[in-house]
Formats: structure tokens, sequence, C-alpha cells
């Protein structure tokens, strides 16, 4: 008995997140749904936690790996994907490509960013 109420509490938390990430991002209330996804957030770490899974430290490091690989092929990808909009938005003369050019540079310059950060964490914690 215990297990299914504790369970069907789990599906009612899952729909009132869900609800609530819908009516932020429908409202546009930018506060709220940052607060809804870090509240999602949690609580999927709280299920990970509850689940007790033991991790393979091989698995992890192939897992790593393609992850580096796929992150890099998508920064790649989004760096031409903006030089595109740019040129295009320059030789056409259309401000709001532009506009979203320097939008996308920048947001490929966050991923960069994270993705050294990452990097220095992983090269201190396996000497790599």
């Amino acid at each position: 008995m215990n297990r299914i109420v504790s369970k069907a509490t789990m599906v009612l938390i899952a729909i009132l997140l869900a609800a609530g990430i819908w009516v932020a991002a429908s409202s546009g209330n930018i506060d709220l749904l940052f607060f809804m996804l870090l509240a999602l957030m949690l609580y999927l770490f709280w299920i990970w936690k509850s689940l007790n899974i033991i991790i393979d430290e091989r698995l992890v490091a192939i897992y790593e790996k393609t992850a580096v690989r796929t992150l890099e092929t998508a920064v790649l990808l989004l760096l031409f994907f903006s030089l595109f909009i740019l040129i295009l938005g320059y030789y056409a003369g259309a401000s709001n490509l532009l506009v979203w050019g320097y939008a996308l540079m920048q947001n490929i310059v966050l991923i960069m960013v994270i993705y050294l950060l990452f990097w220095l964490y992983y090269s201190r914690k396996f000497g790599a």
C-alpha cells in the first residue's frame, strides 16, 4: 500500500510540475518558469537518488567521450549556421538577421565556456 501511495504522489507531483511549467511558459512569466524548471530538476534528482543506481565507471567514461564528441559537433554546426545567418543578414541588409546571428554567437560562446569549465574540472579530477 505504501508503494502505491508513493507512486501516486510522484505522479501527482509530476503532473503539478508539468502544469506549472505550462502556465509559466504560456503566460510569459520567466521568473515562475525558472523556478518551476529548478523544481523539476530537483524532483528528477530526488527520483534518481531514490533509485540507488550503481554506475559502472567504464560506461561513464564511454558516455562522457560520446557526449563530448556530440557537443563539439553541435557547437561546430551552430557556429557555421550562425556565420551563415550573419553573412546572409549582412549582404541582404536585414538587421534582424544580424541580431539573430549575434545572439546565436553569444549562445555558442556560453556553450564553449561551460565546456571549458567541465574540461577543467575533469582534467583536475582525473589528471588528464
